[in-house]
């Protein structure tokens, strides 16, 4: 690591090209950038390895939209390489830098960026970006998200969030979870397949595997899972889950449509049992009572006892009113 700057070195001459290229995703990932220096022979053998990684590596790894590659060549050496997958490979053509007391001297088409056109990819010159050559400059895929790729979505028809619906033989899926996948995929410019678990599962540990559609994530047959998936720590050991994937401030409220129009001061008491309804009659009745009796029991004189009697009245009227009014949710009229 140098100036915070984390990076690694290597000789390919004598190393596992297959085996390296593995360190470098792990380490890496998700912000790869390379610098290549090596013999005309080597570049080409090199970069079409790259090239190619990702097919055989089961979804594990992704050099072709999270590497960035900066060749140092020459114009001749270009002309052998045949890249199809990687979206973001530049050269620096040593053959157009001039040196004059020890420092460099820029030519013309001196830096190329490599563009894919329809099944043709051809190396051109970066444009003219100012002082300072950014990124999406010398890189120019990169503001265009994953430009196009497709991939594999596996979905599991549950209501509200994803229906299927067979027409002529052919399945078609639509609801929540679709419109976040297609809203997802206008956003980073990628286009997908839609698949279903051979099994019909969502997804549990059968003979020691997963099955049904996190025993798909497992296996690396599909990049993604659209589906309202409960979350639970065993999955959580095998997928990553996008967090939140619902976020709203609406509230709903779910009430039961009436199925009568019977009208009685006892349909609040029907949820209750019978002996709560007693209990609760009991306490209502006897409760103002005891009040009333401990209230009695104060000495009291002249004509603040006729004050104090009226007092008492309205305290025990008050408390009643509080128990009955907790039946229904309401607050007392009385101060207490």
């Amino acid at each position: 690591m140098v100036h915070g700057i984390k990076g690694l070195m290597y000789d390919i001459s004598k190393l596992n090209i297959h085996a390296t290229l593995q360190e470098v995703n792990r380490a890496l990932f998700p912000d790869m950038k390379v610098v290549v220096t090596v013999s005309r022979r080597r570049l080409a053998r090199l970069m079409s390895q790259v090239d190619m990684f990702d097919e055989g590596s089961n979804r594990t790894t992704d050099f072709r939209h999270h590497s960035q590659w900066l060749l140092l060549t020459t114009g001749d050496d270009l002309k052998q390489l045949n890249i199809t997958q990687l979206e973001n490979v530049a050269a620096i053509l040593t053959d157009k830098l001039t040196y004059h007391n020890c420092e460099a001297k820029l030519t013309a088409s001196w830096l190329l960026t490599l563009r894919h056109h329809h099944q043709t990819s051809l190396f051109t010159a970066v444009s003219d970006c100012g002082a300072s050559y950014k990124e999406a400059c010398i890189f120019p895929n990169t503001a265009y998200g994953y430009n196009g790729r497709q991939v594999v979505v596996s979905i599991l028809g549950t209501p509200f969030y994803v229906y299927k619906d067979i027409v002529n033989g052919t399945a078609t899926f639509t609801g929540y979870c679709m419109d976040i996948l297609e809203a997802i995929g206008r956003k980073l410019n990628f286009s997908f397949h839609v698949t279903e678990p051979a099994d019909m599962t969502w997804g549990f540990i059968e003979n020691r595997k997963w099955n049904g559609l996190v025993g798909q994530l497992h296996r690396r047959e599909v990049d993604m899972v659209a589906s309202d998936l409960t979350v639970h720590e065993g999955r959580a050991k095998v997928l990553d889950y996008i967090f939140p994937m619902i976020k709203t401030d609406a509230l709903v409220i779910l009430y039961k449509e009436p199925t009568g129009t019977e009208k009685s001061f006892f349909l609040l008491t029907r949820p209750l049992s019978p002996i709560v309804n007693v209990v609760y009659l009991s306490v209502v009745l006897i409760l103002p009572v005891i009040m009333l009796l401990l209230e009695s029991v104060k000495p009291n004189s002249g004509n603040r006892q006729k004050t104090r009697k009226a007092s008492r009245v309205r305290r025990c009227l008050g408390i009643g009113w509080d128990i009955v009014g907790s039946l229904f949710k309401q607050e007392s009229l009385y101060e207490h």
